[in-house]
């Protein structure tokens, strides 16, 4: 299925692993030309080798997403080399342990700085640009955590930041689908990467009990795909959706 993806520039923030990584490789499949973002360069420079190597066209943009002046910077890389972007996967993200009673104000803070911070600084900054340039689509991260609370070591801050991730493309969608924006989010269910790692703690989400009817974790391949659709012209009637991509998770 061609996705109409061809020569469209495309961020991903968090690009330098996980779900990030799988739809940037995606998207390099696709024809689009990627900014590969992430905290660390050479995860960003590992994705954008990967992407080049299939025969895509990608670009490193090294950058904390959680501050306007990293996001201004992996904006202005992207715009000096290819243009106008017109396609954002927003899925820096980070997690954490612990309960209300145990979690630092510091933590706290740090999760939604980059959970939720990267998304608005993201949407803030690309979003005049996007418009000018005829409109485009965005693709967040959110997590059946914005649903549910029930796993045991996830942190409050990691849900609720979550949560709020999902009321942010329905802003977009509301104040700004008529100027041509797209914006949706899909909240995963669990999925096999490292992302505990980079999480405010020591756990990961390997770790995480499986209770999914589907009986497994997804791929981080699976999800990518599904936000490459999302960026896609095939989706150009969603707005505004919260997709569940969690083995049906949800539904029990």
């Amino acid at each position: 299925m061609d996705l109409g993806l061809q020569d469209r520039v495309a961020v991903v923030t968090g690009g330098g692993s996980g779900i990030g990584r799988a739809t940037a490789l995606r998207l390099g499949r696709e024809g689009a030309a990627v900014v590969v973002a992430d905290l660390s360069a050479e995860r960003a420079e590992t994705v954008v080798e990967e992407i080049r190597a299939a025969g895509g066209s990608a670009l490193a943009a090294p950058g904390d997403a959680s501050t306007a002046a990293g996001v201004d910077a992996i904006a202005r890389l992207a715009e000096d080399w290819r243009g106008p972007v017109t396609r954002l996967c927003l899925n820096a993200g980070i997690g954490g342990e612990g309960d209300i009673r145990t979690m630092s104000e510091a933590d706290w803070r740090r999760v939604f700085a980059v959970n939720l911070d990267s998304q608005f600084q993201a949407a803030k900054r690309f979003l005049d640009p996007m418009i000018a340039a005829g409109g485009g689509a965005i693709a967040t991260t959110g997590s059946f955590g914005a649903l549910r609370s029930g796993h045991p070591t996830s942190t409050p801050a990691y849900g609720a930041s979550k949560a709020a991730v999902t009321q942010l493309v329905r802003h977009l969608t509301a104040r700004f689908a008529a100027y041509g924006i797209r914006a949706n989010c899909v909240c995963p269910g669990s999925v096999q990467t490292g992302f505990g790692s980079a999480a405010v703690g020591s756990k990961t989400m390997a770790t995480a009990p499986m209770r999914a009817p589907a009986g497994r974790r997804a791929q981080p391949e699976e999800i990518g795909d599904w936000m490459a659709f999302l960026l896609s012209e095939r989706a150009k009637h969603l707005k505004g959706q919260v997709l569940y991509i969690d083995g049906g998770r949800s539904v029990v």
